[in-house]
């Protein structure tokens, strides 16, 4: 008759090593196991650099991709009835977010039901990003963002861009939104209309950096170059 293996009694750097040969989907479903596990794989700090996040809550699913492939699931919630359960695990990851390189989110179809970020990715695309408000936006961190399906208007975007020139986003490299508000007939942005700030280019107040804009209906883009 086997006995369970008293895994975290090996010493500390041994245990290190076991951590450091588990693929990425070994290590969450072991975190799972306990607390006291997964603060010890927190605390060693063993994270793939190339890891993919996909949330889609339409088909209640989070699929966790290291390095391009190691595709593990981390939750289906058909699988488990009403469970509410693998919502708390979403939050456990979302607490790891800074260590993510690419999250897409898919979907949200609860609207009670909306991520809260502690940390933001190094790029984050939105595909239904309806719920994405501006007080997100101006707390995002991540250097590459894309908003399908916002509901942001052009007063947001003339607030995006001041905050921009004042030194905010300082890891924006780029910025994507597509939204039916923002048109041609809505607020202006920096006292202009879409077509007149197509392909305009504007600098930081300190000189360090230069925005490329591109407009068309429903769609505006910022390019951000250091120098």
């Amino acid at each position: 008759m086997s006995s369970a293996f008293p895994l975290l009694r090996l010493p500390r750097l041994v245990l290190f090593d076991v951590f450091k040969s588990l693929s990425i989907g070994e290590k969450i479903k072991l975190s799972f196991c306990s607390k006291k596990v997964s603060t010890q794989i927190n605390n060693c700090r063993l994270y793939s650099q190339k890891v993919h996040v996909h949330l889609d809550m339409y088909s209640h699913k989070i699929e966790v991709f290291e390095n391009g492939e190691n595709k593990f699931k981390i939750f289906n919630l058909s699988d488990r009835g009403t469970n509410t359960d693998p919502y708390k695990q979403q939050y456990q990851i979302g607490g790891n977010f800074g260590l993510v390189e690419y999250l897409t989110i898919f979907s949200i179809v609860n609207p009670a039901f909306t991520p809260v970020f502690t940390s933001w990715p190094q790029n984050i695309s939105i595909m239904d990003s309806n719920w994405f408000t501006l007080k997100y936006l101006l707390a995002c961190t991540s250097t590459t963002i894309t908003l399908k399906e916002s509901r942001l208007e052009n007063k947001d975007m003339d607030e995006v861009l001041r905050k921009w020139k004042t030194g905010g986003f300082p890891n924006l490299q780029r910025l994507e939104i597509q939204s039916r508000n923002i048109t041609s007939f809505g607020a202006t942005i920096f006292g202009m209309n879409l077509r007149e700030l197509n392909e305009l280019v504007i600098h930081s107040d300190d000189g360090s950096k230069k925005a490329t804009i591109k407009t068309y209906h429903g769609h505006i883009e910022i390019s951000v170059t250091s120098f």
